[in-house]
């Protein structure tokens, strides 16, 4: 039995056995939208498990796949607006009410996978993120932490696709926000169309789009890999998932719930981290089993990447989003490379 699955037979258990002995329990409602990707699920279901349990049912937690409430602009909108409490959502659809949060999807500024999560145990880092996300969005907006959405690859239609060279004819999907069209464009690619998850399947049914980028194992369970076929492993950055509350939601519970919803986010946080890297390298096998080409890069390979890409990352940060809180990012993770 997975642990989601143990997490809700126990809350279920305990719920209902509250429910038998007191009918007339009041209950908080809340609505968790998360996306479709298998780590995002698992944590979602633990989510639910922990918080209905520890709350003995007084929080009753919806999960829905956020695709079935629009865009990612449009479920942060509803959010800001109080028609959703609680979501999980790539950080980068922060980015049309809070730029700088785009910074953390730069090309390469993170080094290996340790730096990527330790970045988000730094307790002051995240209150700072808190504190700018909640300014940004009018305080309707909290940032309780981040997980792991992937590492990012390139799946295209064209391929083998080893060197930024190769990119040409490729009209390539990438997550809305101007960070990432502009560093595919400096990579040289044909075309780059912003587009949210949930709209990745029409844009590759209507031809506007051929390639993809993003996790291996959201590709394959949305059958991107049976219709592109040709994966490289670029590995061009770590993508977060940014856990966010509604502000007035958060305001309106007692001290108690509060406690439970921030440790069933740390705890889901954690679990959707290792359930992330198992999910991808399960993709990466069933991609092989399933006759998809993957170009693993040579370190020569892999450096043109790097020497193409994080310049222009780095130029987009320093002319499009604010020197303090770029800078205060950079401190943490120079910090974490110190230790």
């Amino acid at each position: 039995m997975t642990l989601p699955s143990l997490l809700r037979r126990v809350a279920v258990a305990g719920v209902a056995g509250l429910m038998l002995a007191n009918p007339a329990l009041a209950q908080t409602q809340m609505t968790y939208a998360h996306s479709e990707n298998p780590s995002s699920v698992v944590a979602a279901e633990a989510f639910k498990a922990i918080v209905e349990g520890q709350s003995a049912g007084e929080i009753q937690v919806n999960l829905v796949i956020h695709g079935t409430l629009g865009s990612d602009r449009d479920v942060v909108d509803q959010m800001r607006l109080g028609e959703l409490e609680f979501y999980v959502v790539g950080i980068h659809g922060l980015s049309a009410i809070a730029p700088n949060v785009q910074m953390f999807d730069a090309p390469y500024l993170f080094a290996n996978r340790n730096e990527f999560y330790a970045l988000m145990r730094d307790q002051d880092l995240v209150a700072y993120v808190r504190d700018h996300i909640l300014a940004r969005s009018g305080n309707t907006i909290r940032f309780l932490g981040a997980a792991e959405n992937s590492v990012r690859n390139l799946y295209s239609k064209h391929g083998p696709i080893r060197l930024p060279s190769d990119l040409g004819p490729v009209k390539l999907r990438v997550p809305p926000g101007p960070l990432n069209i502009a560093v595919w464009q400096g990579l040289g690619i044909g075309s780059v169309v912003g587009l949210s998850g949930s709209e990745r399947n029409q844009g590759l049914q209507t031809g506007i789009i051929d390639a993809t980028e993003g996790s291996l194992s959201g590709a394959m369970s949305a059958g991107h890999v049976d219709l592109l076929g040709n994966i490289t492993m670029t590995g061009h950055s770590f993508s977060y998932m940014a856990y966010l509350v509604n502000e007035e939601f958060w305001q309106s519970l007692t001290d108690a719930q509060r406690e439970i919803i921030s440790a069933a986010s740390d705890l889901s946080i954690i679990i959707q981290n290792g359930a992330a890297m198992t999910a991808e390298l399960d993709a990466l096998r069933d991609a092989a089993a399933s006759g998809a080409t993957i170009s693993v890069l040579s370190p020569a390979e892999a450096a043109v990447w790097q020497e193409v890409a994080f310049p222009v990352g780095q130029q987009f940060i320093a002319d499009n989003l604010d020197a303090d809180f770029a800078e205060r990012v950079q401190a943490s993770i120079d910090a974490i490379r110190a230790r």
